[in-house]
């Protein structure tokens, strides 16, 4: 099967032409709180991320959390702030808001004007609520670094099969809230991630193709391809390593000529074989099937994912790489002789990498139960107590249990399908500081599976 070469023409260009990073790459020790609405809280950009920092840096201890609450705007946000965001002691807050605070339903054709004017009000209050937001993590978590990130853009010109109500002009009604996050940004300093310029680029061009395509398919939120567009888009703003691994041999002297990021012992080379042992420091990134039509278009492998062996000076001729035995691609002496990225091919460094992203998996699986708990929580205040009042502590059950009646009765024939949720939040609320021990522990999981090994390496005609 014959092989793309990595360092193509327009790898060369991206990377001389790269713009310096503008947040600071994690480092040992930190943990890392991605705080949002349901962009967030369904994961499908957070996990992405997780298990990138899980393969590309093993031995570095990233503990990241997922805090989105689905449904919820910048000014509810301080409500569980304190108990579900500074509880995990973060050194960085990515903080990704302002969807809900646009206000869809203002957009509708047929809007009532008092949703209307509560979407016409929205930069001025988004930024009011920014600041608050601001405010409180100066004084809860003085020396907690923040990553601005400017909003997921609603993809207006998206089209469906099946009609829906036209819903037009919310993309522009985000540009002031993804303005004020720049400003707060220009202010304070920290992080900054752009994904509302990146991705509606990236919409656009995709609609020339297919109108019905998007990153984001019911028009907000992202899915498995555009998780990866944003996770992209996220370590580009935080200069985080293309290379997994670069390894140079010359088979003609039978020497390494350098090794970035592995280790090379046991060299052995003939006119007909080479042969050695491979030690990579990290593991190659997994990219999902239904990413991975999105992720060659955009040159994920080559721009994030490099884990290049490059064997000179071999006789000409077709070479096939064995690894542990196995077979794993074929490809001609000059090809080889250029850098094949390994990250592209089924090899024994991606089966670990697997294994480690079922495992990440499985921890938002269980993060998941944490974060609909507070979903749940969060809707109950707004029925409770409405909007903008003061913390109220939900630490007694009753009030849940009042509620979570009252809720099922009054509300039974528009509402009753939430019930169940309501019911196992009931019981899972108080657990929830198992629960929080479950994901620890799962991280603590990872890290033991996360651990590159050696491996054989052979190639011959």
């Amino acid at each position: 099967m014959k092989v793309r070469t990595v360092l193509s023409c327009f790898l060369a260009v991206a990377v001389v032409c790269r713009l310096p990073a503008s947040a600071a790459p994690f480092k040992d020790g930190d943990r890392v709180v991605f705080c949002g609405d349901s962009v967030t809280h369904h994961g499908f950009y957070v996990t992405p991320i997780q298990t990138f920092y899980y393969t590309r840096f093993p031995g570095r201890n990233i503990q990241i959390f997922n805090c989105g609450v689905g449904g919820e705007c910048a000014s509810e946000t301080p409500w569980r702030f304190e108990k579900d965001v500074v509880a995990k002691r973060p050194t960085a807050i990515h903080l990704l808001l302002g969807m809900n605070d646009v206000n869809v339903l203002g957009y509708f054709t047929n809007a009532a004007p008092d949703v209307v004017a509560r979407s016409k009000s929205a930069p001025a209050t988004f930024e009011k609520a920014m600041g608050a937001l601001k405010r409180m993590m100066d004084e809860k978590l003085p020396k907690t670094e923040i990553v601005w990130a400017t909003l997921v853009p609603w993809d207006d010109e998206l089209r469906f099969k099946t009609p829906r109500p036209p819903i037009t002009g919310v993309t522009a009604a985000e540009e002031p809230l993804c303005e004020t996050v720049r400003k707060l940004h220009s202010r304070h300093g920290g992080g900054f991630v752009d994904y509302y310029t990146a991705m509606l680029a990236y919409n656009r061009k995709l609609h020339r193709r297919n109108p019905y395509a998007s990153l984001s398919p019911d028009r907000i939120h992202p899915r498995e391809p555009g998780g990866l567009f944003m996770m992209r888009t996220f370590l580009k703003a935080h200069g985080e390593p293309g290379v997994v691994s670069e390894t140079v041999v010359d088979a003609r002297k039978g020497v390494l000529i350098s090794a970035e990021n592995s280790e090379v012992s046991g060299l052995r080379a003939s006119g007909d074989s080479v042969s050695f042992s491979l030690l990579e420091k990290a593991l190659p990134f997994p990219v999902e099937p239904a990413a991975r039509e999105i992720a060659d278009e955009i040159g994920f492998d080559d721009e994030f994912n490099r884990e290049v062996l490059c064997i000179r000076n071999l006789p000409a001729g077709a070479w096939k790489l064995k690894i542990d035995g196995a077979e794993v691609c074929r490809a001609p002496a000059d090809e080889w002789a250029k850098g094949v990225n390994l990250a592209k091919y089924a090899t024994p460094m991606m089966e670990q990498s697997r294994k480690v992203a079922a495992l990440a998996a499985g921890r938002r699986d269980r993060e998941k139960v944490l974060r609909s708990m507070w979903c749940s929580h969060m809707v109950a205040r707004r029925w409770l107590f409405g909007l903008g009042l003061e913390q109220r502590d939900f630490e007694d059950v009753r009030y849940m249990l009042a509620y979570a009646r009252g809720y099922v009765r009054g509300d039974a024939g528009r509402k009753q399908g939430d019930s169940g949720n309501f019911r196992a939040f009931l019981e899972n609320w108080p657990k929830r500081t198992r629960l929080e021990a479950a994901v620890e522990a799962a991280h603590a999981d990872i890290r033991r599976a996360n651990r590159p090994v050696a491996h054989k390496f052979e190639l011959t005609r």
